[in-house]
């Protein structure tokens, strides 16, 4: 490995025992202890000359010493490209820089931080690749980066940090969906509360919608975290965002989380009140409901499950939102025969699916299907046979909380019973 490393220069005998010495059979550090003698002209010395060289005893220790080698743009430029992460875009970085330290006027524009980055990438700190964006540039060892990020001022991370975001937004407009993580990030390293709350959550919905429910959560959680420290969030928008936590760690399968911001979500929209007829307030409340009473029936507490489903239908009748409504009644029902009292879940079951079966709205009656399904088959082949189309066709996440997440396919369109018939 050192011979591969040093490339066309001769490595002595005194040098390969240095490094098995040192390194101890890590790769990472024998790649990194024979750049740093090749730079310093030594791996040719010989035993004698070697002892009056002093090497780092770590691997960080190795890295800080190749920076330190480095003349004070070429450092400059490599801490900046540290705080931009482990791997960015060249038209990225010629952004940052140049805001960071904008050429005087007068001066030509030269833009040296091109220079710098292909300098460093032929001192072995940087590697360069090609992607659809332009040229991509990777710090050869994630390791290096950290190192690197360490020996940067707070403050001065902080301003690049704001700049990167900043920068991130202006190159990917039009198009920011799967930069979202990435702009979070560097918005929350920069103290911009504000930024940080929005993008914490468009990040976290994007997370939900394609099943990170781990990312989910911890992108939502910061923009929940920091959201009460802007004084112009409304109890409606506070409120979305912990409804949407408790989503994601509903189906992270950690559900007294999950119930724990659930309430906490509609305590945010009962504190500050509305109108009675303020339907989109309405209709949120009852969204939360729903995923209380999932919950609570997921832990088995199915007297609260029935009392938040009750609850969940009121507010959709407010609301306006008879399907919703119908599905409310139709969970309650199956809470109910799972606490004992089959009678009253087949009756709320088939007042729910008497709204359902006419109607297209498919997730709903596909739930329908679920309830009856197990209520009341005889009667009602109908949701039995929708429920069926809906499992067999659309290969889905079950209710089980936790399990793999599998691929979609679209589901057949829902006809009204008798057409169906």
């Amino acid at each position: 490995l050192a011979n591969a490393v040093a490339g066309s220069a001769a490595v002595s005998p005194a040098v390969h025992d240095l490094v098995n010495q040192r390194a101890g059979g890590n790769p990472l550090f024998i790649e990194q202890l024979v750049i740093m003698l090749r730079e310093e002209t030594l791996l040719g010395a010989s035993e004698a000359a070697l002892r009056s060289v002093t090497l780092p005893v770590s691997l960080y220790g190795l890295f800080l010493e190749r920076v330190d080698r480095l003349d004070l743009t070429l450092r400059d430029a490599l801490r900046l490209a540290s705080v931009l992460g482990v791997e960015f875009e060249r038209e990225l970085y010629l952004m940052v820089s140049e805001r960071a330290a904008p050429v005087p006027e007068g001066v030509a524009a030269t833009r040296p931080g091109a220079f710098a980055l292909e300098e460093l990438v032929a001192r072995g700190f940087l590697i360069r690749r090609d992607s659809p964006d332009g040229d991509l540039y990777a710090f050869d060892q994630p390791q290096m980066q950290a190192a690197v990020y360490g020996t940067v001022l707070a403050e001065n991370r902080q301003i690049v940090h704001g700049l990167a975001a900043a920068a991130l937004e202006r190159f990917f407009e039009g198009r920011l969906v799967r930069q979202l993580p990435r702009i979070l990030h560097h918005f929350s390293q920069s103290g911009n509360i504000a930024r940080t709350v929005h993008y914490g959550r468009l990040a976290g919905e994007r997370a939900l919608a394609i099943a990170a429910y781990d990312e989910a959560a911890e992108q939502l959680g910061i923009a929940a975290a920091l959201q009460d420290r802007l004084p112009d969030t409304s109890g409606l928008v506070a409120g979305e965002t912990l409804h949407r936590l408790a989503t994601a760690f509903e189906w992270k399968g950690q559900l007294r989380q999950a119930a724990t911001y659930a309430e906490q979500a509609a305590a945010r929209l009962s504190a500050e009140g509305g109108e009675p007829a303020d339907r989109e307030r309405a209709g949120r409340r009852g969204h939360i409901a729903m995923t209380l009473g999932e919950v609570y029936g997921l832990l088995g507490e199915w007297q609260r499950s029935i009392d938040c489903y009750a609850h969940a239908e009121r507010w959709f009748n407010d609301a306006a939102m008879p399907v919703e409504s119908a599905e409310a009644r139709c969970c309650r029902g199956f809470s109910h025969r799972a606490r004992g009292q089959p009678e009253r879940g087949v009756e709320l079951a088939r007042e729910g699916w008497a709204v359902l079966e006419a109607t297209n709205h498919l997730p709903a009656i596909g739930r329908a299907g679920h309830e009856l399904g197990n209520l009341d088959v005889g009667r009602h082949r109908g949701a039995v046979r929708a429920r069926d189309d809906l499992c067999g066709v659309r290969r889905y996440r079950g209710r089980h909380r936790g399990s793999e997440p599998r691929e979609r396919a679209c589901p057949p369109r829902w006809e009204p019973r008798g057409a169906r018939d």
